[in-house]
């Protein structure tokens, strides 16, 4: 008689449970487009419209297959442009779930400051979505042909695989994004990719001065910005003769340190400060290729590899610093973070006219740990 007591209220609770436990103001799959990418662009005429391409998922009733389709809003302000991207579609819009956000470079130039308020305020916004500059319209990238689902997780997974090479750093999200733009002692700056031979590819990298694109450097010189100003990444270094197929390729990760001082300018100036870094990047390598050397490496001739590495890499790193201070005139080392931290927040240190007159001197130091399997796998003497 107790078990079967037991029997009916356990069925009574199930019951309760199921006629209270309802989606309230929820909406069947069918009838959602879920938002797997966003971009941001512009259209310059009589008026100045902002144009957001956004590319949607959604499952079709009839046979319950996924589809995607992009949804272009037009409008003076984001979300007058939200309003007119809404007229335009049949499902209700979800955030949450997207991947990308695409800032075309006449976009970036005219300045994100709005976009980066939304990204901040906004609570249903994905904040681990990456974030590239594209040349040319955004909805171009979205149109094209994905070898996934969506074009949007195919440019997601080319950022978030960007740091492979060419030393680019893995932090390249809107969370990243945001921290780039309201910490002080840093500057904007994110991968920028192009439409090449009907696909996209990563071509270099946006310099941005506050919330505005001023520079677009090419895939080599990023190289060497990214070695300056990212620590931990990875990427290859090489060294070529006259003969094509004559070189030695080294891949490896670096790691920066840096050190700064303040002294005083012996003229009476308007800025009396002046800095001085010492920027150390040491890269430990592995040798992959070697057509160069015609006898089996020994540590004396690894060591002489390694001087010449060294030589070259602190020449052009020394050189890319130089450029940087008098041509783009904008901290996109990141260095003035450190100058912050030692002389403290409210300095003012951080500007870029200090990072224009400071004198910054780069420390290259090349470690090869290991020449491959057809050596020994330690350097012998």
């Amino acid at each position: 008689m107790k078990a079967y007591k037991n029997i009916i209220l356990v069925l009574i609770i199930m019951c309760i449970s199921i006629c209270l436990c309802s989606c309230y103001d929820e909406y069947p799959i069918e009838e959602l487009s879920i938002i797997t990418g966003v971009g941001y662009d512009i259209e310059k005429g009589a008026e100045i419209n902002l144009v957001d391409p956004a590319e949607t998922i959604s499952i079709k009733e009839d046979d319950g297959e996924g589809g995607s389709l992009i949804l272009v809003g037009r409008g003076p302000t984001l979300y007058s442009l939200v309003e007119n991207r809404i007229s335009k579609q049949h499902k209700t819009i979800v955030f949450g779930a997207e991947v990308l956000y695409l800032i075309s470079e006449e976009r970036a130039k005219f300045g994100i400051k709005d976009a980066l308020d939304d990204l901040l305020r906004y609570p249903d916004l994905n904040i681990n979505a990456m974030v590239v500059i594209c040349k040319g319209k955004c909805e171009e990238f979205l149109s094209l042909k994905p070898e996934s689902s969506t074009m949007s997780e195919d440019l997601f997974r080319m950022i978030k695989y960007c740091h492979q090479g060419s030393f680019y750093s893995s932090h390249v999200t809107v969370n990243d994004l945001l921290l780039m733009y309201h910490q002080n002692g840093r500057q904007i700056f994110l991968p920028y990719i192009e439409i090449v031979e009907g696909k996209p590819q990563l071509t270099g990298t946006a310099i941005f001065n506050d919330d505005k694109m001023v520079n677009k450097v090419p895939i080599k010189e990023s190289k060497l910005i990214n070695l300056l100003r990212n620590s931990g990444s990875k990427g290859a270094l090489s060294i070529r003769s006259e003969n094509l197929l004559s070189y030695i390729d080294i891949v490896g990760t670096n790691k920066v340190k840096i050190k700064v001082l303040k002294k005083k300018k012996q003229l009476e100036e308007l800025m009396k400060e002046q800095f001085i870094y010492d920027i150390y990047v040491n890269i430990t390598a592995d040798l992959l290729v070697d057509t160069l050397s015609e006898t089996e490496l020994n540590k004396k001739q690894i060591s002489k590899i390694e001087k010449i590495f060294e030589v070259r890499l602190e020449k052009d790193l020394n050189n890319e610093v130089k450029k940087i201070q008098e041509e783009y005139e904008v901290d996109c080392l990141d260095i003035g973070k450190y100058a912050l931290a030692k002389y403290g927040r409210e300095s003012g240190y951080d500007s870029n006219e200090y990072f224009s007159n400071a004198q910054i001197k780069v420390h290259a130091t090349v470690k090869i740990d290991s020449i491959g399997r057809i050596h020994s796998t330690h350097i012998e003497d």
